[in-house]
């Protein structure tokens, strides 16, 4: 998210505020001319008026810590005053003394702002180009170093405000690394799980659990695993018999985030690759495990439960792990917590009048049935992203894959040297970067620090105009040499922009898109492929339909797309109700 958000009840004395000292900061000369010849020529001011850490503050401002102490530390404070007509247009901040003074990098500076009173007409403040207004006293928002903002008064009443600078936590993961609980009467709820915007705004929207995250028995016990692998916390937990007998009776449930970290049971456990395991198509479902199903049923078994249902991302996972006793459904917690792009509005009506390329391949982490897809796309009519070289010897050492009786061989080897040649192919994320495959069973990164993309996400990446121009999307999900489909925000992007799609992904992914309501293309060409368990098998009939597609003139392409219309509108509609905005969460929460 490019910002967060929360609300805190007023503590603070607002007329002590008022009543500070505050000065006027000097800004850079470059900012004041650069925002001159961009046309803000009769601004009053180009900042407000400052009461700063180096004055004496109030006792109170301290218990803003409390808030805040679970991912952040190094706290600062700054009062600060805006008068009618002051106005600091967009711009990124840049923190020099803080990392001076704290010895701190400017990748790890927050920035935390806390509204001081009721919005007054006016009023305005502006983060990563979205526009906040209506904001009440104590309501606060939060974004990263480098993130654009901007702030203005050209109402008739001041503007208060207090900034917090603070860096943040590393190391322990104590929201995304970790397993969260909730309404288990004999367990008290971690206060990162009551306290992180995303548990809050979020999982909370979704899982039904108390309103002010007590242990309310009348709530359905539920745990949240933010990771992947072993749940390492389940070990140590431990219920009395009667906690255990009443558990029973209630139910237990567990949402996994992340996909199963799954393996052979006659494989060696420790050489392990997580969610980057590949199986061959052969596999049997009684030699399946999975880690986080291990950890789960040792607690149960441990405990004596009989009443526990784990909610995994992975569809049709009780016909794939029958090994594990407890009940395995298909919930996709990540998916269900997804929130709608704040320009979906935005999204223009189906028009085939821009389109004059035939697909849109995006990519950033390597993963092999990517590097084959890429290799495949690379001398047709694409916008494809892809920074990675790989020697063709490597494809003998893909598992699922006989390369001799490939149909696509030659398209493969042919394609892999385009892509040693002329890439990296750069669209949405420009890089120099081209990295070597050594190890194709290793999903890597670019090197990130080689790109204009900043890894903490500061940057808007405009790919509407990529998307205006091409009739469909090639979507190369994390995942394919997997028996359980599964499917993620990729997908959800050709929605947004109103595209059909080709999904490169584990068998019945399609069908696992589809129970959520959504609609596909099988009216228009062949999705059997999604039918297809044989990963080879599948590969072939994903680039048999591509070239199909490949054969059709821009023109037939473009009355297609129209054809298409209703479906279009139909997803895009029904994703909207599914994903609601920033604004919309955080509103409700805050009713």
């Amino acid at each position: 998210m490019a910002f967060n958000y929360g609300h805190i009840d007023p503590f603070w004395n607002i007329e002590e505020v008022k009543a500070f000292p505050y000065q006027r900061q000097p800004l850079m000369d470059y900012e004041i001319d650069n925002w001159r010849s961009q046309g803000y020529d009769y601004v009053k001011s180009f900042s407000g008026q400052m009461y700063g850490s180096n004055n004496p503050m109030p006792k109170w401002v301290k218990h803003f810590e409390y808030y805040f102490q679970n991912d952040h530390h190094k706290f600062t404070y700054n009062f600060y005053k805006m008068q009618t007509l002051e106005i600091m247009p967009t711009h990124s901040d840049h923190y020099q003394t803080y990392m001076k003074v704290f010895d701190v990098d400017f990748k790890d500076c927050i920035r935390i702002l806390v509204m001081l009173e009721d919005w007054k007409p006016g009023h305005y403040l502006e983060i990563d180009g979205e526009g906040i207004t209506n904001w009440k006293a104590g309501d606060w928002f939060s974004w990263r170093s480098g993130a654009l903002h901007a702030a203005a008064n050209i109402g008739i009443e001041d503007r208060y405000t207090l900034q917090i600078t603070a860096s943040e936590i590393h190391g322990t993961k104590d929201t995304y690394g970790k397993l969260h609980w909730y309404n288990l009467s004999d367990l008290k709820t971690k206060n990162v799980s009551k306290k992180c915007a995303f548990m809050k705004y979020y999982i909370k929207r979704v899982l039904n659990v108390s309103s002010d995250f007590s242990d309310d028995i009348d709530k359905m016990p539920t745990y949240v695993y933010m990771n992947n692998g072993i749940i390492k916390e389940l070990g140590e937990i431990s219920h009395s018999p009667d906690m255990s007998d009443y558990y029973n009776k209630v139910g237990i449930r567990f949402y996994l985030y992340e996909p199963l970290c799954s393996y052979l049971e006659s494989s060696d456990k420790n050489n392990y690759l997580g969610v980057k395991s590949e199986f061959t198509s052969d596999i049997n479902p009684s030699e399946l495990r999975a880690y986080e199903l291990d950890s789960i049923q040792e607690y149960a078994d441990r405990n004596k439960l009989t009443n526990v249902t784990v909610y995994t991302g992975d569809y049709e996972a009780e016909k794939w792990y029958p090994h594990y006793s407890i009940n395995l459904k298909y919930d996709d917690i990540f998916v269900n917590t997804l929130e709608r792009p704040k320009d979906i509005e935005t999204v223009a009506p189906v028009n085939s009048s821009k389109i004059n390329k035939k697909f849109i391949c995006l990519n950033w982490r390597h993963t092999i049935h990517r590097h084959l897809t890429a290799a495949f796309l690379s001398k047709r009519d694409v916008y494809l992203s892809w920074y990675f070289m790989m020697d063709t010897d490597k494809l003998v050492e893909i598992d699922w894959l006989n390369l001799e009786n490939f149909k696509y061989k030659q398209d493969v080897t042919e394609g892999l040297a385009v892509l040693n040649d002329k890439g990296p192919f750069t669209v949405d994320l420009n890089t120099v970067n081209h990295n070597q495959v050594e190890d194709i069973k290793v999903a890597f990164y670019p090197n990130q620090y080689d790109t204009i993309f900043d890894y903490i996400g500061v940057y808007n990446l405009d790919i509407s105009k990529y998307y205006d121009e091409v009739f469909c999307s090639i979507v190369t999900e994390s995942r394919y040499a997997q028996p359980t489909g599964n499917f993620s925000e990729k997908i959800l992007n050709t929605i947004w922009h109103k595209k059909p799609f080709i999904v490169v992904a584990p068998p019945h992914t399609l069908k696992a898109f589809k129970s959520y309501g959504y609609k596909t293309f099988s009216d228009f060409w062949d999705e059997s492929y999604d039918d297809c368990y044989d990963h080879q098998e599948r590969l072939t009939k994903i680039f048999d339909l591509i070239n199909y597609i490949d054969s059709q003139s821009i023109e037939t392409l473009k009355e297609w797309y129209v054809q298409m219309q209703d479906i279009l509108e139909y997803n895009l509609n029904l994703i909207k109700t599914k994903m609601p905005t920033r604004h919309e969460i955080y509103s409700r929460i805050r009713k």
